[in-house]
């Protein structure tokens, strides 16, 4: 199953997310659950870097991306992307809701604390 985290702070700002695991819909290079995942998640990343211009602390690895907006994520430009990628993942889960799983965790400084 993919889980999916989005970071938000105190005030509802999204700040990130954390997109983890495979979907197991289908064998790697077959599964449409993971690639829609995927492509989503890296269009919203490159649009935060080259459309919003704000800094992204990314980490990623097999199964796992982790973004966090480092710069200005209240504003206009980063919150629309964001709620976009929350948007689509939420259709997506609606169309195969036994492959994805969707949360959110409130962090301090719009960051999570990993202690």
């Amino acid at each position: 199953m993919i889980e999916v985290i989005f970071y938000e702070d105190s005030k509802g700002f999204l700040t990130g997310f954390l997109i983890k695991g495979h979907s197991e819909y289908a064998e790697k290079g077959k599964d449409i659950i993971c690639a829609g995942v995927s492509s989503i998640a890296q269009a919203i990343v490159l649009g935060l870097e080259e459309v919003a211009r704000v800094k992204v602390e990314l980490e990623k690895s097999e199964g796992k991306l982790t973004c966090h907006v480092a710069g200005d994520y209240e504003s206009n430009v980063p919150q629309a992307l964001l709620k976009t990628l929350q948007l689509a993942l939420d259709d997506l889960k609606e169309s195969y809701p036994d492959y994805i799983r969707i949360s959110s965790e409130t962090v301090r400084g719009g960051v999570k604390d990993e202690n």
